[in-house]
């Protein structure tokens, strides 16, 4: 997700277009959103879901940051972890709202769990900010 947010930011400060093209699931649709135009080719889908937590990755986090933080256990990192991934959570809405996308179409993305793949239709991609041709 970060390399995604990255990689739209340059767009958007470039201006550049954004053509999707077959499946552009998950941190795909970051980078999509940050063209200046956005469009779908014929045989294109966007996927949208909540952001997920890889378990083996917060293991190794937990691990590097026990000492330096002082943690007694996993719980102490629930909390330090939990903001952080909140304030991610915040930031990805509101850069779809900086995008154009609507509010419901925000909702409706985060409301899906990880584990699903919501794929709109293109007349709501459009209607809703995402597309914007």
């Amino acid at each position: 997700m970060d390399a995604a947010r990255k990689i739209a930011e340059v767009l958007t400060t470039h201006n550049i277009d954004t053509i999707a093209y077959g499946k552009c699931y998950s941190a795909c649709t970051l980078i999509f959103l940050g063209g200046q135009s956005r469009t779908l080719e014929a045989d294109a889908e966007l996927g949208f879901h909540r952001q997920w937590v890889d378990p083996t990755m917060h293991k190794k986090s937990f691990d590097a940051l026990q000492d330096v933080m002082k943690w007694k256990n996993e719980f102490k990192y629930l909390t330090y972890i939990y903001n952080k991934l909140t304030s991610k959570l915040v930031g990805n809405m509101q850069y779809m709202d900086d995008r154009g996308v609507t509010f419901d179409f925000i909702m409706r993305t985060i409301s899906t769990e990880f584990f699903d793949m919501w794929t709109p239709s293109r007349e709501v991609l459009f209607s809703s900010g995402v597309t914007t041709e």
